[in-house]
């Protein structure tokens, strides 16, 4: 899955003059942001990343799913395995978001922990 990072060749990955990020360091800043998900199949997921791990398994907030175009649902929180995204990129603070979504800052680490849980929790209860 592509991460939206650059290159180290220094060739345009940090803009006009800018520092040359790494895909991890893409991946940090982008942390506790609203994101465009995209999947192999072609459905977007847009929301607040919350936290991603090395697989790139993405676990987000105020989820909502888009085919065509078109908002389908609205999940809030969400799990994506890793192995079904294209790409991610984040939503740029000058794209209007919709009113129910909210700036948040660094999401800290213990949250990951209970948004992950909930969504095992959830996850648990569907396949039982």
């Amino acid at each position: 899955m592509s991460t939206g990072g650059a290159d180290k060749s220094g060739s345009g990955g940090g803009g006009a003059g800018g520092p040359v990020k790494t895909p991890s360091d893409f991946l940090k800043s982008i942390r506790g942001r609203p994101v465009v998900v995209k999947l192999n199949s072609g459905v977007d997921y847009r929301g607040i990343l919350a936290c991603l791990d090395g697989y790139m398994n993405i676990a987000m907030e105020q989820t909502e799913e888009y085919v065509n175009g078109q908002l389908k649902n609205k999940y809030g929180d969400a799990f994506i395995r890793g192995n079904n995204g294209m790409y991610v990129i984040p939503i740029h603070q000058h794209v209007k978001a919709a009113p129910h979504r909210r700036s948040i800052g660094r999401v800290e680490h213990s949250h990951h922990h209970d948004v992950i849980s909930r969504l095992l929790t959830r996850l648990l209860v569907v396949v039982i």
